[in-house]
């Protein structure tokens, strides 16, 4: 947890690492201290990468309806420990081989958002870096209560992308995207912007910025000032 520099705050930011990345270290702790120094308060945490095999089916398109996948959901390692104690790997069952995990991902913000309650901070934005953005989707329940949600370079799995823009149509909360403003990773979220915008989301917003993937900490500056900015404008 980091406490805004200046109190009062201008609100409460929630940042999710990228896979397998720690909260206190790289892009994640530089841009939870960038995000304290412009007036807000900032619980990071990090992302446990899943298991090779569970990765596999994340990245392959979803079957046919009827068939079955024989891959199993393995439990992933829990990352580095940070000043806030946040238990996401709590038991989750179910039959799709990444109920779990995203079970545990779900867990783990909604005691960020919890923790933060505890200490007068409400209504939350929440913030995914990477492929942290895939558990960033409106149509989770979780996720109605948020202030906004902002994808920052995200990258999301086949069996996500998919679905993304029938998913985001149906929720209701303001997004940012900010997206690598040169390569493929530049034309990927514009293809992203127009089918979201065929299925009607309008409260979209997409932001060029000069960040590179994988994200580094030296990009954490100019993704602070973009998220400060529009959050501020909201």
């Amino acid at each position: 947890f980091y406490p805004e520099q200046e109190p009062p705050a201008n609100g409460a930011v929630v940042i999710l690492a990228d896979v397998g990345d720690n909260a206190a270290s790289g892009v994640a702790d530089e841009l939870s201290r960038r995000l304290t120094a412009k007036g807000w308060a900032v619980l990071a945490l990090g992302l446990p990468a899943p298991t090779p095999s569970l990765q596999r089916y994340l990245e392959t398109p979803p079957s046919p309806a009827g068939s079955t996948s024989d891959d199993k959901d393995d439990d992933a390692s829990a990352g580095d420990q940070s000043s806030v104690m946040i238990d996401v790997m709590a038991a989750s069952s179910g039959n799709a081989p990444d109920l779990g995990y995203r079970n545990r991902v779900r867990e783990s913000l909604a005691a960020a958002k919890a923790a933060l309650a505890e200490r007068g901070y409400d209504q939350p934005a929440l913030v995914g870096l990477g492929k942290a953005s895939n558990h960033l989707v409106p149509l989770d329940e979780n996720l109605q209560g948020a202030r906004a949600l902002i994808w920052v370079a995200p990258e999301f799995y086949e069996r996500d992308a998919g679905a993304l823009a029938q998913q985001v149509a149906e929720g209701s909360t303001a997004i940012l995207e900010l997206y690598t403003s040169r390569g493929a990773a530049r034309d990927d979220s514009q293809r992203r912007w127009a089918d979201l915008r065929r299925a009607g989301v309008e409260r979209l917003e997409r932001q060029p910025v000069a960040i590179s993937r994988p994200l580094a900490a030296h990009g954490a500056g100019a993704i602070a000032g973009r998220i400060d900015a529009w959050l501020k404008a909201l």
